[in-house]
């Protein structure tokens, strides 16, 4: 299954890369990717 997902006020591209880092390792998720500019 894929999931999209908007966030509000992500600040920087630092910031993104940790959010992505963090959901890789929850349990049951295969590959989360986080695009900066588009806040998805």
């Amino acid at each position: 299954m894929k999931k999209s997902m908007k966030l509000m006020d992500l600040d920087c591209a630092y910031c993104a890369s940790k959010i992505e880092e963090a959901v890789n390792k929850v349990g049951g998720v295969a590959k989360a990717e986080m695009n900066f500019l588009s806040q998805k």
